[in-house]
């Protein structure tokens, strides 16, 4: 199956020109099938076409600008093969098509076939009528033996009994409007959206936040320029391809839609400005650090056992880890009341609900204790629980020492 490509911008006048010449084989009982394939972004080489040191002709040779990323549309069209009685036709040649030049265009109209060499540049005889005149086009016929006649296209009808004039002509135009590779004139350059490397774009967009930090309106469109005009440094490139690396093997869940949107557009190798790529970077560090906690929540997990015995006296050196106030209505004018959660030195976890603010006194100071510091807490094991699967010894009637 042959595959035909098209510029997705291109698009829709093709389908027109199909449509028009579909509507002529359909009249002739002809079988076809039109199918796109895929729409994909891919690299094609801008050519420049103008002859600007007006060379001859025959002398000039277009002009490779290099590539540039654009939407091509990928489809196959199929056509059963073209027969007059008889004969199938397999080419059209086409005689003095380049100026000053004695070879002929050759339109084939059978895939897969190979047309000898000779008729790269026979004249424009007609083996029908056998007169050597000045055509413009000649047909190619090929019989069930295998054996080739060159056919004028006036003598088409006399020659197979139909007259495939019309026929050839439509599969000829199906032929020169499907082609196999594309390239942009550099000359309407401006007529296609701009894509650039996914890769590139997310390595300026990281050098840009690394050395003047993330701005919403401001960084993607920097980075633009910076992937188009120079190649970022490798480090960047490096980081680069770690975040994508890193959201390629991420499964985020249904809720996570930000998140699975910067999966999305780093999944593609060439890009549209995007805001979802420019804050990729933030994302991931935040990923990072968001999954960094979790592993230390873990870990203490794991850590933390259960101190003593229910009822027993304790004394020990324990760390603030958090303060949490709560009002409480336990007297007619109400209160605040705080839960305290501690850690020893082994990473054991212990809580203490007191209605006491701790602070100690220094000089006649009294100085509040702050989450991260030290103190010595003298008290009794009241309970022994687990909180979101970690084990808290539960302590009162403490007193600071």
């Amino acid at each position: 199956m042959q595959i035909y490509k098209c510029f997705k911008s291109d698009f829709e006048d093709l389908t027109k020109r199909i449509n028009r010449i579909t509507k002529k084989l359909t009249t002739h009982n002809k079988k076809w099938t039109f199918e796109v394939i895929t729409e994909t972004i891919e690299e094609v080489s801008v050519i420049d076409y103008r002859n600007i040191d007006n060379v001859p002709m025959w002398q000039f040779k277009p002009k490779n600008k290099g590539k540039i990323a654009v939407d091509v549309i990928s489809y196959t069209f199929e056509m059963e093969s073209l027969k007059l009685g008889e004969y199938e036709v397999i080419a059209v040649l086409e005689h003095n098509a380049i100026q000053d030049s004695q070879e002929n265009l050759i339109h084939v109209i059978k895939e897969g076939i190979t047309i000898p060499l000779q008729y790269r540049t026979v004249k424009s005889i007609c083996e029908h009528c056998n007169s050597d005149r000045q055509r413009n086009k000649t047909v190619l016929l090929q019989d069930n033996t295998g054996t080739i006649k060159q056919v004028g296209t006036t003598c088409i009808k006399e020659y197979t009994g139909i007259d495939g004039t019309d026929i050839i002509n439509n599969y000829m135009d199906i032929h020169n409007i499907c082609i196999t590779e594309v390239n942009v004139d550099y000359d309407k350059i401006g007529n296609y959206p701009k894509y650039t490397s996914t890769l590139n774009y997310l390595a300026a967009c990281i050098q840009l936040i690394t050395e003047s930090g993330y701005s919403k309106e401001v960084t993607k469109y920097k980075a633009w320029e910076i992937a188009e005009q120079s190649n970022p440094d490798k480090k960047y490139i490096d980081k680069a391809q770690q975040v994508i690396n890193y959201f390629k093997n991420q499964t985020f869940t249904e809720s996570q839609d930000f998140l699975n949107n910067i999966k999305l557009y780093l999944s593609q190798e060439y890009t549209k400005i995007s805001g979802f790529i420019a804050y990729a970077y933030i994302a991931y560090e935040k990923q990072l650090e968001y999954e960094a906690k979790k592993q230390a929540e873990q870990a203490n997990k794991h850590q933390s056992e259960f101190v003593g015995n229910i009822g027993d006296k304790i004394q020990i050196e324990l760390t603030l880890k958090k303060r949490i106030a709560y009002e409480t209505n336990y007297t007619y004018y109400g209160g605040t009341s705080y839960i305290y959660i501690f850690e020893d030195k082994e990473g054991n976890s212990y809580k203490w609900n007191s209605a006491n603010f701790l602070e100690k006194v220094i000089n006649n100071e009294c100085i509040a204790i702050n989450e991260g510091d030290s103190l010595i807490l003298k008290g009794s094991i009241k309970a022994q629980e687990e909180y979101k699967g970690i084990k808290q010894t539960v302590l009162t009637r403490c007193k600071l020492i």
